[in-house]
């Protein structure tokens, strides 16, 4: 069995094919916070992200992927891409 929250070939391959690039293993432990606040309050709490996951979000909005001033927004392309990305790094855990 597979490792949750691993950062496996597969993932990398599908975030180049759905982003543009490989993320990393920063950026795909954002990811389930991000899909959280996009689904409940909306509003990323700045004490919850450290410095980096801050410089992550800028990236991910100047890439057009997101708005993080409330109420917090996503394109449809980042949210499918996001959305596929747990799925296999988080649910479908295969071995590799």
């Amino acid at each position: 069995m597979g490792i949750r929250g691993a950062l496996t070939k597969e993932v990398k391959a599908v975030s180049k094919k759905l982003l543009g690039y490989s993320i990393t293993l920063q950026e795909l432990g954002l990811i389930p916070y991000v899909q959280y606040v996009l689904l409940n309050d909306r509003r990323i709490e700045r004490e919850k992200v450290n410095i980096e996951e801050s410089h992550i979000l800028e990236t991910w909005e100047t890439k057009g992927f997101l708005e993080t001033s409330y109420p917090m927004t996503v394109s449809k392309k980042f949210w499918n891409a996001m959305c596929e990305i747990l799925f296999l790094s988080y649910v479908n855990i295969e071995e590799d």
